[in-house]
């Protein structure tokens, strides 16, 4: 593909795009940034960044379509355009979001039992482990004399 014919593909896809969505840029980018500060301290509630960046664009696309669009763009329109600003997320926000989710996420690891023994109040002490809504905490007995 030469030169000319990427220019019109360009050009052609950007033309199917409402002017709303181009013009809202900044928006965009300012609606994807507060929702990933607010899902900030659960990054690594998900697995892996990939389920993240799912969770962001969905939340941001919906978010956006309430906020600016649904007055504004038809149905069909919001479709091109939906799938616009997800791609233009991809670019320019995966591999930051990616390093945000190494770097916070990729060597924590859940709570060892050892960890656990020091949550018994003072005067009790663990025998053993008990479960209790999906999760183990430590069975925490009153000393006996």
């Amino acid at each position: 593909m030469n030169l000319d014919e990427s220019i019109r593909r360009i050009i052609r896809e950007e033309t199917q795009i409402a002017p709303q969505v181009l013009r809202r840029r900044p928006k965009i980018d300012e609606m994807f940034e507060h929702i990933r500060g607010r899902y900030t301290r659960l990054f690594c509630d998900y697995r892996n960044p990939k389920i993240l960046l799912g969770v962001l664009y969905e939340r941001t696309l919906s978010d956006l379509y309430h906020a600016w669009f649904y007055k504004t763009v038809s149905d069909d329109d919001w479709e091109v355009a939906a799938e616009y600003i997800e791609k233009y997320l991809i670019d320019k926000y995966e591999k930051e979001t990616i390093d945000l989710w190494d770097k916070r996420c990729k060597n924590k690891t859940s709570l060892s039992e050892e960890e656990l023994t020091e949550k018994c109040w003072k005067g009790y002490t663990q025998k053993g482990m008990k479960t209790m809504f999906g999760k183990r905490y430590p069975n925490c007995v009153k000393k006996t004399k």
